[in-house]
């Protein structure tokens, strides 16, 4: 049937999402990056960083998103929030599960030294 004539509806499965400056979609990305700096993240597949369950090794700290482009900081001095009172010195870490991070039991956790640890809330550590 070379001659023949096709009608093809437009798809409405999926709605474009430009990301364009001063979009709904943009500004609401945005939000949730900004909500999920600061946690602990884990590396779920190649080239990715998500959020950590509890018990899980984290592999680092997200950072503020810049120009698009998130972040990991994977080594040095960070703020991390906490679920528990830790005490300063050598300690194995786990997730928290909710961006935050717990004592672990030995070989259980990521060994980093607490730097400070003056509130219930937030510690210093070196990762």
């Amino acid at each position: 049937m070379p001659n023949a004539y096709f009608t093809i509806n437009r798809p409405e499965n999926d709605p474009f999402l430009g990301y364009l400056p001063g979009s709904p979609e943009r500004a609401a990305l945005k939000e949730e990056l900004a909500k999920q700096a600061g946690q602990v993240v884990k590396i779920p597949g190649n080239g990715q960083a998500g959020p950590c369950e509890s018990g899980d090794l984290f592999c680092g700290v997200a950072l503020e998103p810049r120009a698009g482009f998130g972040a990991v900081q994977v080594r040095g001095f960070v703020e991390v929030p906490t679920s528990e009172k830790l005490s300063p010195g050598w300690a194995e870490l786990a997730a928290d599960g909710s961006g935050g991070v717990r004592a672990a039991g030995e070989g259980q956790g990521v060994r980093a030294l607490v730097v400070s640890a003056a509130s219930d809330s937030a510690a210093v550590v070196c990762l």
